[in-house]
C-alpha cells in the first residue's frame, strides 16, 4: 500500500512488513495491468467480443504463454493506434485450464458462483421473466463461456486483426459465439436510446493521491481510489479488496508478485473483475414516450444533467439544489445509478441516517460522510453498442459491493430513496412486488400539485446473456499459462512426518483409551478441581511458563510490536486449509456444514460493549479511542471442534466471539464495513504456539489421534499439553470463566496488546446430573437460566506488551505475565436479560462470520496464528456458506427472531 498522505497510520498497520514496521505498497505496474482499466479504446471504433470455450487445455495454455495483451503503459496520455487485445476468464474457464479448485476457491464468491445462479441473485439483479438466465443465448449452463477475448481496432483494421488472432487460439479453444459491435459509445457518444453516454465515469487515482478516509469535505468528486477497480491496492475503505493469494510453492518460477504482508503469491494483483451483460433495448417503445424520456434519464439527449443550476455534461455536480426532484426526478436513471449525495445521508426517512443514529454517529460525523453512498459503489463502464442494444461491460474489484449493489439496491429496487411501485425507468424489470402491487410507474414531481405518475411502463431493456469474468494482470496471465499446479502433496511442506494418514487400530485404541479416562475425569472434576486449582495451578503455571520461555528461539524475538514470520509459514497454512477443508467436505456431506473450529454453538446473545470513561491515554486507540462510547454487539459462546459432542465429553475449553457493530472507519477486510470482531478461549494460552505446530495438530486431528500431539518429550509440546491440562476443566457455564485472546493485536500504530473477558460475578454453578450424565446441552441451559434471571457482565481487560521476550508476539503458548504489564480494565461487556435459545436465533449463529481480521487497523492481528487466520477463516467460512447455500451477511443488530 502506498505511503501517501492517505491515512498514514492505517496504511502502515495494514501493510506492515515482516518486521512489523510500515512498508511501502508496491508501485503501480502499468505494464502488468490490461489496458481496459486505463481506457475504453474509444479511438478504436471497431470491436468484437469473442466468447470461447477450452477444447484442449494444454494448447490453450501454450497460446496464453504467447498472447500479447495490450497494457496500461506508462505513457497513458499517448494514442495507441495498434489493435488491442484484452482477455478475461470465468471461473469455469480457469477450471478448464487446469487451475486447482482450491485456488479457484480464493476468488470472490460472486465470481465463483456466477451471474446466472442462484435464483435469489437473479431476483436481485432483475434477471427475471424474459431476462431470466434460462432464456439467455449465452452465460448459462452449456452456454457458459470459458474466456472473453476482446479485440479493438481502428476503422478498417479489425477483420485482418481478428483473422490473425483466430488462427492463433484455434487449437486450444472453440468459439461459443461472437458478439459484434458498432461504433464505440465514446466514439459517437450516444447509446441506442439516443442519449450521450459514457459520462460521469469515475477517475482512477493512478497516482494514489486520493485521501482514503478523507471525509472532511462535503464536495462530490469522481476521483476514486485505485483499489476500487484494480486488485491489490487500497480501496475507499483504506483496505485491500479480497483477492486470490496462493502458497508461494505453487509459483516456483516467481511469475506472480508477492503480497507484502504474508509473502503469498498474489494472483489477483493488477487484475479486476469484469461484468458483462448483453442488453437488448426496445428503442421503438422507449421513443413513444418522447415527451418524458429526458426526465426518465435525468439528462438531455446531449448529456446535460437536469440540475436546477445549469452545468456541463461532464461536470462534478450533485442534487443539492433539487432535493424534491422538480428538475431531475428522484427516480431518474442518473439519480439511481449514481446518487452522488442524494441517497445519503438524506432526510429522516433515509435508511443510512436512521442506521447511523442507531449506532451513535452524531450529525457532524454523518455530514462528513456525505458522498459515502456513491464512493463505495462505483463501477468503471467500458460498454459497446451493437445492432439492437448494448454490450454492458463494467470493471470493479468487488462484484457484490459495486456492480450487484448498484444493480440490486439502486436500479432494480422499488424502494429507492423513499419511492415505491417503481424501479429504474430504463433498466427496471417491472416485476410486481410480493404484495402484488405493480412496479411499472415513474413519478415526475410538480411544483403546483401532486407528482405526475407514468404507469404501465413496459420493460425497455432485456438481458440476453451475461457472466462474471476475471481480468488478470499480465504476470497472472503468464502464470495461468504454466503447467497445471502441482498437487498439494507435491508442494514444499514442513515436516509432519508420521502425523499424516489414518491411525492404525492399536494406535487409535490407545488414544481412545486416554480419551475415555479424560471423560471419567470430567465427571468428578467439579468435586476435586477447585481445591487443587487454588493450591497448585498458579505455581505450576509459572514453572511451565518459565520452561516454555526458555525454549523460545531467539529468531522469534524482535522489538516491541515486531512480527517475525516463520519459515514455511505459507505452506503450513496451505496444509491447515486443505486438512480442515477435507474434513468439512467428508464429514458434512449431505448435512448442514458446521464450523471447523469452535464448532458447537452454546448460544449467540445480544450485548453491548461500553468503553470506560477513564481509559488511560496510551490505550485510547481504535474502539477505545472515545471514552464512554457504546457499541451494540452479538456474542457467540462456543465449544471446541471439529465435532459437537455432549458438553460433558468435550475437552473443557470454551470460546467467545464478539462482533461489535457500528464501528466506523476503514477495516482490514472489506466484506464487513461496520464491525470489529474480538475472539478468545478459556485458557490463557493457545493449544499450539504457532502456525507450524497447528498444522501438525490438524494433521493428527484428521488422523483421529490429537492427544499424541502432546506426547513427545523432545520438542516441548508436552509443556503446551501441561498448560492445557492446568487450565481446561469441566465448565459449569460459559458465563463463569474468563476468556483470553492468547494472540497479540496491534495497539495503535506500533504497540501490541492482548485482551481478556473476565466475568464480573465470580460464581461457580453446580452441573445438574454429575457425577452421572448431565444434559447434552447443559451449558446452554446454564446460559438460559442466567439470562432469564438478569444481566451478565464481563470486564474487558487490555494488557499492553512491555517485554518482547516474556511477552512474545510469535508464540501463543506464552502467558503474558501480569507482573510485567498489569491488565487494565478498559470496557464492560453487558449481556442484558433476554431469551436467546429459539431455533431461529441459534440458526443465525451459523450465518455469523467471526474473523479477527474484521478489524480496525489499530487492532490488526499479529503473530503467525493470526496471519494464518486471515486465510483459514475466510476460506473455510466461504466453503461452509457455499455448502449450506447461505451467503455471507453483515449483521446490524436489528435482527429479529421468532420464538
Amino acid at each position: 500500500m502506498a505511503a501517501t498522505p492517505v491515512t498514514a497510520a492505517a496504511t502502515a498497520s495494514r501493510q506492515s512488513g515482516a518486521s512489523g514496521t510500515s512498508g511501502a505498497a508496491p508501485e503501480v505496474d502499468l505494464d502488468d495491468i490490461q489496458g481496459l482499466l486505463m481506457r475504453g479504446y474509444g479511438d478504436h471504433p471497431e470491436a468484437v467480443f469473442l466468447l470461447l470455450r477450452v477444447r484442449d487445455a494444454a494448447a490453450a495454455r501454450r497460446w496464453l504463454s504467447q498472447v500479447e495483451v495490450s497494457v496500461a503503459r506508462r505513457d497513458p496520455g499517448n494514442r495507441h493506434d495498434a489493435p488491442a487485445l484484452q482477455l478475461a476468464f470465468t471461473a469455469q474457464g480457469l477450471q478448464a485450464l487446469g487451475v486447482r479448485e482450491s485456488v479457484i476457491d480464493e476468488f470472490a464468491p460472486e465470481f465463483r458462483v456466477g451471474m446466472d445462479r442462484p435464483e435469489n441473485r437473479s431476483d436481485r439483479l432483475g434477471d427475471v421473466g424474459g431476462s431470466a438466465p434460462r432464456t439467455w443465448s449465452w452465460g448459462h449452463c452449456a452456454g457458459m463461456p470459458h474466456a472473453l477475448l476482446m479485440l479493438y481496432a481502428r476503422r478498417g483494421e479489425l477483420a485482418a486483426f481478428r483473422a490473425r488472432v483466430d488462427a492463433a487460439w484455434a487449437e486450444g479453444f472453440e468459439l461459443l459465439t461472437a458478439l459484434p459491435t458498432i461504433d464505440a459509445i465514446d466514439a459517437d457518444g450516444r447509446e441506442p436510446f439516443g442519449f450521450k453516454d459514457g459520462l460521469s465515469q469515475p477517475l482512477l487515482d493512478w497516482r494514489r493521491e486520493r485521501p482514503v478516509d478523507d471525509r472532511t469535505t462535503q464536495t462530490y468528486s469522481k476521483l476514486s481510489c485505485l483499489g476500487e477497480f484494480v486488485l491489490g491496492y487500497p480501496n475507499e475503505y483504506g483496505a485491500l479488496s479480497d483477492r486470490p493469494l496462493l502458497n508461494p510453492g505453487r509459483d516456483p518460477g516467481g511469475l506472480l508478485p508477492r503480497d507484502a504482508l504474508f509473502g503469498m503469491a498474489d494472483l489477483g494483483r493488477n487484475g479486476s473483475y469484469l461484468v458483462m451483460r448483453q442488453l437488448a433495448q426496445d428503442v421503438r417503445s422507449f421513443q413513444r414516450l418522447s415527451d418524458d424520456v429526458e426526465r426518465m434519464v435525468g439528462r438531455t439527449h446531449d448529456g446535460v444533467p437536469l440540475t436546477a443550476t445549469p452545468v456541463d455534461a461532464e461536470a462534478d455536480f450533485t442534487f443539492d439544489d433539487d432535493p424534491e426532484g422538480l428538475h431531475c426526478p428522484i427516480g431518474a436513471h442518473i439519480r439511481r445509478s449514481n446518487p452522488r449525495n442524494a441517497d445519503l445521508p438524506g432526510g429522516p426517512a433515509c435508511p443510512f441516517t436512521t442506521f447511523t443514529r442507531t449506532i451513535g454517529l452524531d450529525a457532524e460525523a454523518r455530514a462528513l460522510d456525505l458522498v459515502a453512498s456513491t464512493r463505495f459503489h462505483r463501477v468503471l463502464r467500458r460498454g459497446r453498442k451493437y445492432e439492437g442494444g448494448l454490450h454492458f461491460i463494467a470493471l470493479n474489484a468487488n462484484i457484490g459491493r459495486q456492480f450487484e449493489f448498484v444493480q440490486g439496491a439502486w436500479l432494480t429496487s422499488s424502494h429507492f430513496n423513499g419511492l415505491s411501485a417503481e424501479s429504474d425507468p430504463l433498466l427496471g424489470p417491472r416485476v410486481p412486488r410480493v404484495d402484488g402491487q405493480p412496479v411499472d410507474a415513474f413519478s415526475i414531481p410538480r411544483v403546483d400539485g401532486p407528482a405526475e405518475q407514468l404507469t404501465g411502463l413496459p420493460r425497455f431493456v432485456t438481458v440476453r446473456g451475461g457472466a462474471y469474468f476475471f481480468l488478470p494482470g499480465v504476470r497472472a496471465l503468464r502464470f495461468l499459462a504454466t503447467e497445471p499446479e502441482p498437487p498439494d502433496d507435491a508442494l514444499p511442506r514442513h515436516d509432519v512426518g508420521a502425523d499424516s494418514g489414518r491411525a492404525g487400530p492399536i494406535e487409535r485404541g490407545v488414544h481412545d483409551g486416554f480419551v475415555s479416562l479424560m471423560r471419567v475425569e470430567r465427571r468428578i472434576d467439579p468435586f476435586i478441581r477447585p481445591a487443587l486449582d487454588a493450591l497448585l495451578r498458579e505455581p505450576l503455571t509459572r514453572l511451565v511458563q518459565a520452561l516454555i520461555v526458555r525454549r523460545l528461539p531467539a529468531a522469534l524475538i524482535g522489538a516491541l510490536g515486531e512480527e517475525r514470520p516463520l519459515p514455511f509459514e505459507a505452506e503450513a497454512v496451505d496444509e491447515i486449509v486443505a486438512t480442515m477443508g477435507d474434513y468439512l467436505a467428508s464429514h458434512y456431506r449431505g448435512i448442514p456444514c458446521q464450523r471447523a473450529g469452535n464448532t458447537k454453538t452454546h448460544g449467540v446473545v445480544r450485548a453491548e460493549l461500553e468503553v470506560r470513561d477513564d481509559v488511560p491515554e496510551a490505550l485510547r486507540h481504535g474502539i477505545l479511542a472515545e471514552p464512554s462510547r457504546r457499541f451494540p454487539a452479538w456474542v457467540r459462546f462456543g465449544g471446541p471442534g471439529p465435532d459437537s459432542p455432549p458438553d460433558i465429553d468435550d475437552v473443557g475449553v470454551l470460546s467467545i466471539g464478539v462482533k461489535l457493530m457500528g464501528v466506523p472507519g476503514p477495516k482490514l477486510l472489506d466484506d464487513e464495513r461496520w464491525t470489529q470482531d474480538l475472539t478468545g478461549i478459556s485458557t490463557p494460552v493457545f493449544t499450539t504456539p504457532d502456525v507450524l505446530e497447528n498444522a501438525r495438530l490438524q494433521a493428527l486431528i484428521r488422523r483421529g489421534t490429537p492427544l499424541y500431539f502432546f506426547s513427545s518429550p523432545k520438542n516441548g509440546r508436552w509443556l503446551n499439553g501441561l498448560m492445557q491440562a492446568l487450565w481446561s476443566r469441566t465448565q459449569t457455564s460459559p458465563f463463569e470463566t474468563s476468556y483470553w485472546s492468547c494472540t497479540a493485536y496491534r495497539l495503535g500504530e506500533r504497540g501490541a496488546m492482548q485482551y481478556a473477558f473476565v466475568p464480573r460475578a465470580r460464581r461457580v454453578s453446580r452441573v445438574p446430573g454429575l457425577p452421572g450424565r448431565p444434559s447434552d446441552n447443559y451449558l446452554r441451559e446454564a446460559m438460559v437460566r442466567a439470562l432469564s434471571a438478569g444481566e451478565v457482565l464481563f470486564d474487558v481487560m487490555v494488557q499492553p506488551q512491555t517485554d518482547p521476550r516474556r511477552m512474545p508476539i510469535e508464540s501463543a503458548g506464552v502467558r503474558w505475565p501480569a507482573s510485567l504489564s498489569p491488565p487494565v480494565h478498559v470496557a464492560t461487556l453487558r449481556l442484558p436479560q433476554q431469551v436467546f435459545d429459539s431455533p431461529a436465533q441459534l440458526a443465525f449463529a451459523h450465518r455469523l462470520s467471526i474473523n479477527p481480521w474484521h478489524a480496525l487497523p489499530a487492532h490488526r492481528p499479529l503473530g503467525s496464528l493470526n496471519r494464518a487466520r486471515w486465510r483459514v477463516y475466510q476460506s473455510l467460512s466461504r466453503m461452509r456458506q457455499r455448502m449450506n447455500g447461505t451467503p455471507h451477511v453483515e449483521p446490524t443488530g436489528d435482527e429479529t427472531f421468532e420464538c
